[in-house]
């Protein structure tokens, strides 16, 4: 979990969060969540996506690849939300990152299998014509 000021600048993480990234709370305090999870698996449309509702004040939930200090991008499932005060002024901003690597490959192998067997029903419907 990270939160960020109004400017997006994270200025507290758990030790969850480090232990995800590899980098220490020294190393993320006083960056964006963008500067510590950009790697160059990530996409336009998920930094897009993330960056246009944080300044926008919304809610959102993107997944994509997250950088680790050890160059080894993680599948990532991050959920981010808005924290105002009683004047209805952005004051803080909070994210949840999750490690969804496990996830997506079961999506990937899913995905294989599925395809598997679609080709194997079209070769056995061709054969009992």
């Amino acid at each position: 979990m990270v939160f960020t000021d109004p400017m997006g600048k994270i200025f507290w993480c758990n030790q969850s969060y480090s232990d995800l990234t590899g980098f220490s709370s020294e190393e993320i305090i006083g960056k964006t969540p963008v500067d510590i999870g950009r790697c160059e698996l990530s996409t336009s449309e998920e930094i897009g996506k993330m960056v246009s509702a944080f300044y926008k004040g919304e809610l959102f939930e993107v997944e994509g690849y997250h950088a680790h200090k050890n160059k080894k991008p993680f599948w990532s499932k991050i959920k981010g939300q808005p924290v105002y005060n009683e004047e209805g002024k952005l004051i803080q901003y909070f994210a949840i990152v999750e490690n969804s690597d496990d996830e997506k490959e079961k999506e990937e192998q899913l995905k294989v299998l599925s395809s598997i067997a679609e080709k194997i029903l079209i070769q056995l419907l061709f054969v009992i014509k």
